[in-house]
């Protein structure tokens, strides 16, 4: 059963990883591209103190218990901060532009997944994003602002997506170090995927929002935190 519960999970999220990767954005050369004419979306002076300090690729983060008795591992396997195109796939073939944008991608997996297994990146997305956007009509509005998006797949809860609310920060205090600008995640609500997956289904996650994640608290009462940032 866990097997086919497995099996099916993965296919999903396979076919969503697809879907994203090919329908949502990529990374852009503008030196000659033909679609100049599309929107851009810049960051702005008041978006810099909001971004990622992006940790180098293969950097590793590790995440102790609070009984110091158990390391969870999260290799970088991707740090990006460039310039993105949203796009779609139309059918029967071709591609519809929508626009340009700045954005960051943070993608994290566990050591404890194989690592050609690309359904378990923890990720990370900062994008400066139109206000009003709609794919079906191509209605996108001149405002924006940065959109904080975190895909937790990776871990054992049910649910994917979900985007950061700036305006709920806290401060979380932890290895004499303190984090003021913090946004406790709420996942209470989301039950567990299987009883045997690599990672633990959580309750918080906690994201520092220079800093990326820092925490989090699983379902069996542990809390986890960050050794180095």
């Amino acid at each position: 059963m866990y097997i086919l519960t497995t099996m099916k999970k993965s296919f999903i999220l396979f076919l969503t990883s697809l879907f994203f990767i090919t329908s949502c954005y990529q990374n852009v050369s503008f030196g000659n591209d033909s679609t100049l004419e599309l929107s851009y979306f810049q960051y702005q002076s008041e978006d810099q103190d909001l971004l990622l300090e992006l940790p180098e690729l293969n950097d590793q983060l590790i995440f102790k218990n609070q009984g110091n008795d158990e390391l969870l591992k999260f290799n970088v396997i991707k740090s990006i901060n460039d310039k993105h195109l949203h796009q779609r796939p139309t059918m029967p073939v071709g591609v519809k532009k929508y626009f340009y944008f700045d954005g960051q991608q943070l993608f994290l997996q566990s050591t404890l997944f194989h690592p050609n297994d690309f359904t378990s990146y923890l990720e990370f997305h900062v994008r400066k994003w139109p206000k009003v956007f709609n794919q079906t009509t191509g209605e996108v509005s001149e405002e924006s602002y940065l959109r904080t998006t975190i895909e937790y797949s990776s871990f054992n809860n049910l649910g994917q997506l979900i985007d950061i609310d700036y305006s709920e920060q806290i401060t979380l205090s932890f290895n004499n170090q303190v984090f003021d600008r913090v946004i406790k995640v709420d996942l209470t609500d989301k039950d567990s995927i299987s009883p045997n997956w690599q990672t633990p289904s959580l309750d918080y996650m906690y994201f520092d929002i220079n800093k990326g994640l820092i925490g989090f608290d699983d379902k069996e009462g542990n809390e986890w935190r960050i050794l180095s940032n």
